[in-house]
């Protein structure tokens, strides 16, 4: 049974708020522990980058922080938190079924879709980056969330409104986090952090 967390663009995801301290952020998680830190951006010592976990090497959530204070949330696609927008969920789904989600919300004009450079959809209106992450050998999808203060970089490429030549299926099926084993509004949002994934890196680096 996985904890359920609506995201609140801009604001926070579940119990956390973007802004929070270290020390907070662990108290708002009781039930996970802080398996490992690491220094999420290697262009960046600031960035500290924790792991948070529901029992020994089983990942749940990682935590970003950038001068003490939370900036962002990626929720593991095997045991995180199921992450929810409206009512729908965003963790461990089928890439094509949330990317047609999107899709629909961006042509109804409640929010504005575009892909970042590995073919990641976002919105940056939402603070949100949806990544893909194999899990017992399928690829299923894993939400990363950021601050008002970095919303405007969540995609940095043109808006699209549709999977273009370089987009999900050609990009971000050859860059997907590994998990090692089974495991109605109609107004348009603000518009507009670059958070992509890649193999060999940290899942939660701060740049693009």
């Amino acid at each position: 049974m996985r904890p359920e967390w609506e995201l609140m663009p801009l604001e926070g995801v579940g119990p956390l708020r973007f802004g929070m301290r270290l020390a907070e952020v662990v108290a708002a998680l009781p039930d996970l522990t802080a398996l490992r830190r690491f220094q999420a951006d290697p262009a960046s010592r600031e960035t500290l980058g924790v792991e948070f976990a529901s029992g020994p090497a089983e990942p749940a959530v990682r935590a970003n922080f950038v001068d003490g204070r939370l900036f962002c949330v990626a929720a593991d696609a095997a045991r995180g938190p199921q992450v929810t927008l409206w009512g729908r969920r965003l963790t461990g789904c089928v890439p094509a079924d949330l990317e047609r989600f999107l899709g629909h919300a961006h042509i109804c004009e409640v929010v504005d879709v575009s892909y970042g450079p590995r073919g990641n959809p976002g919105v940056d209106g939402l603070g949100l980056v949806v990544r893909l992450q194999e899990v017992a050998e399928r690829v299923v999808t894993r939400p990363v969330v950021v601050g008002r203060a970095r919303a405007d970089r969540c995609t940095a490429t043109g808006k699209a409104r549709s999977r273009s030549a370089n987009g999900w299926d050609a990009c971000g099926l050859r860059r997907v986090d590994r998990h090692p084993g089974p495991r109605p509004a109609t107004r348009r949002t603000g518009v507009n952090d670059n958070l992509s994934s890649d193999q060999g890196r940290s899942p939660m680096a701060a740049g693009p």
